[in-house]
């Protein structure tokens, strides 16, 4: 699988067209604590107004990952998604919520 790294965006959304995105067992356990479903990852990281945040070079990490801003439950609730790529795989995913965040885009503390 060829990667732009640049827009790793487009290499996640095809590794969930092709069912070939990843959970790690972290990202599925905080999903569980946070009553999000795969299917709201899946939502949001298709959605048509699905950005990046934040993009981690692979400097101190196993690979580098960006933090998505997508919207799930028909485009009403924003959730920030972080995918490892070039292999995508989901690291966690989260409701962006005060103090942390005091909007979907915008850091809080």
């Amino acid at each position: 699988m060829e990667m732009d790294e640049s827009e790793p965006i487009h290499l996640i959304q095809n590794a969930k067209h092709q069912n070939a995105l990843g959970y790690i067992d972290y990202a599925l356990k905080k999903m569980i604590e946070r009553e999000i479903t795969s299917d709201q990852v899946e939502e949001a990281l298709n959605s048509n107004s699905a950005e990046i945040l934040r993009n981690y070079p692979q400097a101190g990490r196993p690979s580098p990952e960006c933090l998505i801003l997508g919207w799930h439950d028909s485009g009403r609730r924003p959730l920030h998604v972080l995918v490892a790529y070039p292999e995508p795989y989901v690291v966690t995913a989260y409701e962006p919520t005060l103090p942390k965040w005091r909007t979907p885009r915008e850091r809080g503390e």
